[in-house]
């Protein structure tokens, strides 16, 4: 399927600012060490990459469970541009 639009959407960046409105609203100090700390937890845990990628797959299912209740997507029984459904 070609269209003109970018490839990638919805790409997540997080930075030291992130971190830091967490701690606070976590009443936690944001101290440099704190920072880098969690900052390191997250590079190097696979399961931060993951769920961040299950919750969008997640929102993308409800999106589009929306889109078909409210008729801005049909499902088709036929042809699809991948073929036969």
């Amino acid at each position: 399927m070609k269209n003109n639009r970018n490839k990638w959407f919805g790409i997540v960046k997080w930075c030291d600012d992130d971190i830091t409105e967490k701690l606070i609203q976590l009443d936690i100090e944001p101290t440099p060490a704190h920072i880098t700390a969690i900052r390191s937890l997250c590079e190097d845990n696979h399961y931060f990459t993951d769920a961040m990628i299950e919750t969008g797959w997640s929102v993308m299912e409800y999106l589009i469970d929306e889109a078909t209740k409210s008729g801005k997507i049909v499902q088709s029984k036929g042809e699809s541009s991948y073929g036969k459904m």
